[in-house]
């Protein structure tokens, strides 16, 4: 969904302003929680753990490309 369509139904709900930056705040960390979440789901039976306790996964896996985009973009 682009930009301009999202605006486009946030103002057809009535949502203006930082009503809409926090609508689309929202709508950002669902979508990452989704795609971590399939991430999980899927590899979880071949994800690593490094020394200090994190998740070592492959970064060209389609979800972790994925949320990675979803985080720089969340970031501007």
């Amino acid at each position: 969904m682009t930009t301009k369509e999202r605006t486009n139904m946030r103002r057809a709900k009535g949502i203006r302003g930082s009503d809409a930056e926090a609508a689309r705040a929202g709508e950002e960390i669902v979508a990452l929680r989704g795609c971590l979440q399939r991430l999980l789901d899927k590899y979880v039976e071949t994800l690593e753990w490094n020394s200090q306790g994190y998740i070592v996964v492959p970064e060209r896996l389609p979800e972790v490309m994925e949320a990675k985009e979803l985080l720089q973009r969340g970031g501007k």
